[in-house]
């Protein structure tokens, strides 16, 4: 309706514009789900970003848990140690000892932070399992596989594997030359003959270079040979 109200040349642009921020603002929520939408990828960072989070926290569990069994342990070892001093050193009678001691045991180790009691190490064990089950739990639920079919934690397997090649060795065939003319001599024969005493000498930098007497040597026999043999007819 806003629209079609201005481009049907409307003279009420406040009206116009009046419908239109109604229009947002009735179906705002719509427009802000629709923005928000997210691609596979998108979320699948989501769930990852998730999961790290819930390692860490399942890290600290695991921590406070591990200090937790050092601190019961101690705490066991002291209150051994200060009932047998007790009975060895208080004015108390041994069974209000004994009574006193119960009821210690009974208090528990209080966690520092936490609203966790242990009492015996039935109740560490018992933790501990919970952990174990939270971190299967992590494991089991975390996803796969991007959008592109790329597996966590994996390289690529897209790609088309590279063909085998199935051809024949190389191998080396000395290029015949139709010149129409007499056949050249040999490198052998260049030297052999003297040819070479017609042709520049190299200096280093062009030895250096790889370039050799007997090149231009035979470049001159190819101009002069090729087509001597030619016949139109």
């Amino acid at each position: 309706m806003a629209v079609i109200g201005i481009t049907s040349f409307v003279t009420d642009v406040d009206e116009t514009k009046r419908i239109v921020e109604e229009y947002k603002k009735k179906n705002a929520e719509v427009t802000i789900k629709n923005c928000g939408k997210l691609s596979k990828d998108d979320i699948l960072i989501d769930q990852l970003l998730e999961e790290e989070k819930e390692k860490e926290d399942l890290k600290k569990k695991w921590q406070q848990v591990e200090e937790s069994n050092v601190k019961f342990n101690q705490m066991k070892k002291l209150q051994k140690e200060a009932l047998v001093d007790e009975l060895m050193y208080s004015n108390m009678s041994a069974t209000q000892i004994l009574e006193s001691h119960v009821n210690d045991l009974k208090s528990g180790l209080n966690l520092e932070n936490q609203n966790i009691t242990i009492k015996n190490k039935a109740e560490l064990n018992q933790m501990k399992q919970k952990l174990f089950e939270q971190e299967a739990q992590i494991n089991r639920n975390k996803p796969s596989y991007f959008s592109t079919g790329i597996q966590r934690g994996k390289a690529s397997n897209i790609f088309a594997p590279v063909p085998k090649d199935e051809s024949k060795p190389y191998v080396y065939e000395t290029r015949e030359l139709e010149l129409n003319g007499p056949k050249l001599p040999s490198i052998k024969e260049l030297v052999n003959k003297k040819y070479l005493n017609n042709v520049r000498s190299t200096d280093e930098v062009e030895r250096a270079g790889g370039f050799e007497p007997y090149y231009s040597c035979c470049r001159a026999l190819l101009d002069a040979f090729c087509g001597l043999y030619f016949n139109n007819n």
